[in-house]
Formats: C-alpha cells, sequence, structure tokens
C-alpha cells in the first residue's frame, strides 16, 4: 500500500518518522531504501564508535552537506571511587572510606530505576562491568591516541554547513533516560545499569560540595573544552561555526570560571573564538564555587568582558552558574553586571539568558534596560539580594514598560520547587508572568510568603520532556 502512494504524499509521512524507523523502513523493499535519514548533528567524545560514524559522516558525500551542529560529550567514565568521588568532591575524598573499585560500581549504579521495562531487562553486576571495563579500555585507547582531536579537526573541514558545536558533560541524562543517544549510548546493551559520568566536578542532589581549584590545576577536567576552543581557533579558516555553546543543561556544574582569573592559552583560545565576526549565539555554563570566598575575581578580571566584547555580533547571550544559595553564603556579591557582561557593546542583541546567579535587584533591571532591541527573556533559579522575586517582577513591569513596546519581549521565569532539590526541574512561569507584566495580571508570588501562589506556574523537567 505504501509503495502505491504520491510522492510528495510519502514524502510528507516520512517527514513524521524518526531516524531509527528510517532505517525498517529502507530494509523493507528497494524503492525506500533510496530514503534519505535526517542527519543533523554529529556526537564526538572520548570513544571509538563514535569517533567512528563521526568520521563516516564526515566521509560520505551527501550526508556531510547536512551536519549543521557537533556535539562533544565531555563526560570520561570513571575507573574507580577514587575517580568519581574526585569527581564530585576533590577536598573531602580522603575523608571517604574507600570501596573496592567494583563495589563501588555496584553501589553507584542508579538504585532507583524508573523505567520499569529496562528494569526488568536489567543486566547482572557481573555483565554490567565486564561491559564498562570494556568501556574504559577504549576510553584509554583514545585519549592515548587523540584520535578524537583529530576527528574534531577533520569534521571541521569536512562540514560545510556546520554553524553550531556544543561541549557539554549532560550528554548521558540519567540512567536509561539520555540527554543525547550517541552512537556509544544507543549501542549500550539492553537494561545497562552504570554510574553516570559526568567529567566536570558536579554537586549531588541534596550535597553542598564545592570544587575551587585554579585553572592551572584543574583544566584537565575539562578536556573536551579545551580541545575543542583549541580545534576551533587554529581551524577557523576552515569553518564558519556561529553558535558556541558550554552546555552543563541545568546541572549543578560547568567550565572552571578561573580560567578568567589569568591569561592562559586556554583563555586565548576562547578569545580567537569570540573574535570570529560571525559568532551570533553563545551559551556559557560555569563553575563559581569559592568565587564568593575570594572576592569573585574570575568577574571582577577584565578578561571575561574583554573577551565577551568581541562579540559584538551577538544576538543570544546564556549565561548558568552552578551558585545555590542553600550552600554557598555570599560574603562577598559579585560585581555589577556591566563589570563583566559588556552589553553596550551588543546593540543586536535579541535573547538573554541568566540561571543560578546571586544579582542585585536594581542591578538587575538597570541591566535588562540596555537591552533595547531584546525579543526574548529567561531568568531563573535567581538569588535576589536587596529584593525578592515579587519585587524584581514589579520593577520590571513599573521601570522597564516593556508593555509599550509595539512588540515587547517574550519572558520566561523559573523558580525552584520548595523542599525539593531535582537538577533540571523547576516552575516555570511563563504564562503567569507575561499576563503580569502586560495584561494587568496579578504578581504571580505571593505578597506574604515570597513564594508562588498555589496552582500557579508548570513543573518542567529538562530531562524528561514528558515530565508537566
Amino acid at each position: 500500500l505504501l509503495t502505491t502512494l504520491p510522492p510528495e504524499l510519502m514524502k510528507n509521512l516520512v517527514s513524521h518518522l524518526d531516524n531509527r524507523s528510517i532505517k525498517s523502513l529502507r530494509l523493507t523493499c528497494r524503492l525506500f531504501s533510496t530514503i534519505r535519514l535526517r542527519i543533523s548533528r554529529v556526537f564526538l567524545s572520548a570513544n571509538p564508535l563514535n569517533i567512528q560514524v563521526f568520521r563516516s559522516i564526515a566521509d560520505h558525500d551527501v550526508y556531510r552537506q547536512g551536519i549543521t551542529e557537533i556535539i562533544y560529550d565531555d563526560a570520561r567514565f570513571c575507573r574507580s571511587f577514587a575517580d568519581h568521588w574526585n569527581e564530585l568532591n576533590p577536598e573531602s575524598r580522603w575523608l571517604i572510606e574507600t570501596p573496592s573499585d567494583k563495589d563501588w560500581f555496584h553501589t553507584e549504579r542508579d538504585e532507583h530505576i524508573s523505567e520499569a521495562q529496562q528494569a526488568h531487562a536489567e543486566l547482572s553486576i557481573a555483565e554490567s562491568w565486564i561491559y564498562y571495563q570494556d568501556l574504559l579500555r577504549q576510553q584509554d585507547e583514545v585519549l592515548a591516541t587523540g584520535a578524537d582531536v583529530e576527528a574534531l579537526r577533520y569534521g571541521l573541514r569536512r562540514f560545510p554547513a556546520l554553524r553550531r558545536v556544543t561541549v557539554t558533560p549532560a550528554a548521558h541524562g540519567w540512567l536509561f533516560t539520555p540527554l543525547y543517544e550517541t552512537p556509544m549510548i544507543r549501542a549500550f546493551p539492553y537494561g545497562f545499569n552504570y554510574p553516570i559520568p559526568r567529567g566536570w566536578p558536579t554537586r549531588r542532589a541534596g550535597e553542598g560540595n564545592t570544587f575551587s581549584v585554579p585553572w592551572r590545576d584543574s583544566k584537565a577536567k575539562w578536556r573536551g573544552y579545551c580541545i575543542v576552543t583549541e580545534a576551533l581557533a587554529q581551524e577557523q579558516q576552515h569553518h564558519r561555526v556561529s553558535e558556541f555553546l558550554i552546555d552543563a543543561h541545568y546541572l549543578h556544574t560547568g567550565l572552571n570560571c578561573r580560567l578568567f582569573e589569568q591569561r592562559f592559552q586556554e583563555y586565548l583560545n576562547f578569545l580567537s573564538v569570540l573574535q570570529q565576526p560571525n559568532l551570533k549565539k553563545l551559551q556559557l555554563s560555569l563553575n563559581v564555587d569559592g568565587q564568593q570566598h575570594l572576592d569573585w575575581p574570575a568577574f571582577r578580571s577584565s578578561l571575561l568582558r574583554n573577551a565577551l566584547a568581541e562579540a559584538s555580533q551577538l544576538g543570544h547571550f546564556s549565561m548558568e552558574t552552578n551558585w545555590d544559595e542553600n550552600y554557598y553564603e555570599a560574603e562577598a556579591l559579585p560585581p555589577v553586571l556591566r563589570t563583566f557582561l559588556p552589553l553596550d557593546c551588543w546593540t543586536g542583541l535579541r535573547h538573554f539568558r541568566l540561571w543560578n546567579f546571586p544579582v542585585d535587584r536594581a542591578d538587575l533591571v538597570a541591566a535588562l534596560s540596555q537591552l533595547t532591541g531584546l525579543r526574548s527573556l529567561e531568568l531563573g533559579v535567581l538569588t535576589i539580594y536587596s529584593g525578592s522575586d515579587l519585587e524584581l517582577l514589579n520593577d520590571m513591569r513599573d521601570s522597564l514598560r516593556w508593555h509599550e513596546w509595539l512588540t515587547p519581549p517574550k519572558v520566561d521565569y523559573a523558580v525552584p520547587i520548595p523542599g525539593s532539590y531535582i537538577q533540571g526541574r523547576a516552575i516555570w512561569l511563563h504564562e503567569a508572568v507575561e499576563n503580569f507584566l502586560y495584561h494587568d495580571g496579578g504578581n504571580p508570588f505571593d505578597t506574604e510568603t515570597g513564594e508562588v501562589g498555589p496552582g500557579v506556574g508548570i513543573i518542567r523537567d529538562a530531562y524528561d520532556p514528558a515530565y508537566e
């Protein structure tokens, strides 16, 4: 029946299929074997399967033409308890009794399996351990040869439509629900239960661990960032990347901001990326652990601002950090936003996003007033000094007067769920905030408690689109 459909209708039907379904359809008959897969992004990491698929697409004269994004998965598998704990809290690992590697592997696997079907098919601990050891061996081989570095440079030359490069520690998501189904992750045995790697120092739910180590002594933890920025800087004559994302994807981690305390080579590579004239979008996820004890040197230094000022054509800027007021006491507040954000240079900025950061209410409103061409704004989980969420929204309505604009910016606003700490999950107040700012609605925050009123907003999970 399908083979008798008009080509236009068949094309429309195929457009609604994912690549896995298209692969199955291609196997049914000769006619459908010519249907192309829709491949717009490729994945890379310290894994030979990811590298093999990456290179195969780069060598394909058709598919390579459609690649618009490279995603580098910077989460390396931990070898032992020591590696894993060092990733979480390097300063206190000596306080913990060290288990054997296999015991660590067993205890660190997710015990709260929500995906029932895969849970029933879960591999035995012995089978999972053997498979995990093979992943480690493959990872060691790539790290020793630098095969991922060579593949990245090759891809930058082979993908003519490439516009975005993303570096993330969040590709594995949570157990059985990865953020990205990389070739390596798709190849995992059904029911494979393993300690989810993050790569970058990451605070677990409900823990106050911190990571405050100078860049020079810690940069190996951000290997993906280092090799990607170096390749982008050195191969800039061979690519036209216009979007660069350092994306922790709501995890409490990020690039060590102490990179911006001195002119390290890795800073110079970052600077070179931002100097590319066609850069339109930049996302920064930053680890700010310890900055409040040092008077925020990474943000008071001119290095961060000078680098950002080079990207004068930015239309989209996003910054999130791993700041958490539940665990950090602001002994010293960060400097005003204009100290490290060159808002006066970004005359074409259309989207501005700020997450997990301590701000002064009046300073934030003053900064927003400079963005005269703003089309969308996203503010989330902010620690607001000299005020509250309620007062901030009042000031935004009364001072910015966006409701008088011909096309007022779309505003997303998110707050933590009271009493619940789940990374990536928050209450989103888009409709309530816009009703307040533009349509004479009530402020979504209670005047007495300062919290979101009952039934206001939607709870969403960044790792589970179906959760709402």
